[in-house]
C-alpha cells in the first residue's frame, strides 16, 4: 500500500515538474501589440523647423498614397498679441483647396491660441496626434496673421 502511495506521489511530481518545464520553455505564443495599422506603433522620423509670417505648407505629400502622421509640434509666439494657430490639410501650396482641419479648425481664428510671448507643444515624436482624413493632401499652418516659429516631427504611411 504504502509502495502504491509512493507511486502515485512521485507520478503527480513527475506530471507537475513535466507541465513545469515544458510551459518555461514552451511560453503560449502571445497576442500581438497593434498601434493605429497592422504594424509597429507610428514613429516619426521627418522634423522641420519654421518660421512663418502668413498661412504656409509644413509638410508636402510625398505621394497620393500616403496618409500624415503627426508626432509632434512647438509653436513659439513672439507677438504682442495672443496668435491663432491651425494645422490644416488640404492640397495647393498653402492648402487652400479642400481644406479640413488637423488640429484646430478649418481657420485660424478656430484653432489654438498662443499666449503673448509663449508656446504650446504636444507630443514626443513617438506615437502618432493626429493624421490627415485624406491621403496625399499636404500639411499647412493657418496663422492669425503675425509671425509664428517652431518645429514639426512627422512621417507617412499607407494606412
Amino acid at each position: 500500500m504504502k509502495a502504491r502511495i509512493l507511486f502515485i506521489a512521485s507520478l503527480t511530481f513527475a506530471a507537475a515538474l513535466w507541465v513545469a518545464l515544458w510551459t518555461t520553455f514552451n511560453p503560449p505564443p502571445q497576442r500581438p501589440v497593434f498601434a493605429a495599422s497592422s504594424f509597429a506603433p507610428i514613429v516619426c522620423d521627418q522634423f522641420k523647423p519654421f518660421s512663418l509670417s502668413a498661412n504656409g505648407q509644413l509638410v508636402t505629400a510625398g505621394n497620393a498614397n500616403m496618409f500624415v502622421y503627426i508626432c509632434s509640434f512647438v509653436f513659439g509666439n513672439s507677438n504682442a498679441a495672443a496668435q491663432p494657430v491651425s494645422i490644416v490639410e488640404g492640397t495647393g501650396s498653402t492648402c487652400a483647396t479642400n481644406t479640413l482641419g488637423v488640429i484646430g479648425n478649418t481657420t485660424a481664428a478656430g484653432g489654438l491660441a498662443i499666449p503673448i510671448s509663449n508656446t504650446i507643444n504636444s507630443g514626443s515624436g513617438t506615437g502618432a496626434i493626429a493624421k490627415t482624413a485624406v491621403a496625399g493632401d499636404n500639411v499647412c499652418l493657418f496663422t492669425g496673421g503675425g509671425p509664428i516659429g517652431g518645429s514639426i516631427s512627422w512621417t507617412t504611411a499607407p494606412f
